[in-house]
């Protein structure tokens, strides 16, 4: 993808998230983008084919059959997929239970295993963005804290410390200074603590959709703390967002967890919900 970028745009800045199963070894990279016709393929050469296959029809069909039948689309697709628009009634407790479940009983992190490939992926698109001059951003994103707590009880959270060590030296090898700055979001602070509303009460979160998802708004901190605009957006709070780097990168994960118990003392509507999913896992 970034050779395409490169290849046909000339890019300022760059903005790269990343989570820990950006470094699975189960995630291989998706094969969708050379087939979409970014990569210069005429597009009724890509897409005749599969229109005029068999597996078209049957998916044709189904869905008159469905339709048919006035079957309504579940407000959460088994992928995670936010199914129903954003502006009804929005169930954050139903949300975070189901997503909570899809990570740790059918995907993701059932399975997971640190990809040192993945990582050397990353450095190669790193490198061939600061080769063409443009100013790179890489962050790690805020999972809510119960997500990290499904990662510790799943075995994986030396996993994301590895990933963050290894982040941390990946940036400091390619010694690009201020034009590759890396960034963590992640961990215990005054955004990723935020509180699932009480139960039967319809009031939205201002921080996330659901554990592994977050708002426009949280977006807007984040941009305001690495574009060094925080002091023109109210309201970043100061223990939201932390450039790392080799000399802080220890200190850091020591202090998140250290924050683990600033989770444990809070009372989270989250943890009965984990502990839930955890106990139908065994």
């Amino acid at each position: 993808m970034v050779a395409y970028l490169l290849r046909h745009q000339q890019p300022h800045t760059v903005l790269i998230g990343v989570d820990l199963i950006s470094f699975d070894v189960n995630r291989a990279e998706n094969e969708d983008f050379a087939q979409s016709g970014f990569d210069g393929t005429p597009l009724p050469q890509l897409y005749l084919p599969r229109i005029l296959s068999s597996r078209a029809l049957v998916d044709s069909l189904s869905t008159i059959v469905y339709n048919l039948a006035g079957a309504r689309e579940p407000q959460f697709g088994r992928n995670g997929a936010l199914a129903r628009p954003r502006n009804m009634r929005y169930d954050h407790r139903a949300a975070f239970r189901h997503m909570i479940g899809y990570y740790a009983k059918w995907d993701f992190y059932t399975d997971f295993a640190y990809s040192a490939a993945s990582m050397r992926a990353l450095r190669r698109a790193l490198r061939q963005l600061l080769d063409r001059g443009v100013e790179v951003y890489l962050f790690v994103s805020p999972v809510h804290a119960s997500q990290l707590e499904v990662m510790r009880l799943m075995g994986l959270y030396d996993a994301f410390e590895r990933v963050k060590r290894d982040l941390v030296a990946t940036a400091t090898t390619l010694d690009a200074g201020d034009r590759l700055q890396l960034w963590d979001f992640s961990g215990y602070n005054s955004i990723t603590l935020e509180a699932l509303p009480p139960a039967r009460v319809e009031r939205r979160m201002a921080w996330y959709w659901e554990q592994a998802h977050y708002t426009r708004a949280t977006g807007d901190l984040m941009l305001a703390r690495m574009l060094g605009a925080a002091h023109r957006v109210g309201g970043v709070p100061p223990d939201f967002g932390v450039r790392l780097g080799p000399e802080n990168i220890e200190t850091h994960l020591v202090d998140m967890r250290r924050g683990r118990l600033r989770y444990h003392d809070a009372d989270h509507a989250a943890q009965p919900i984990i502990a839930d999913i955890m106990t139908e896992r065994r």
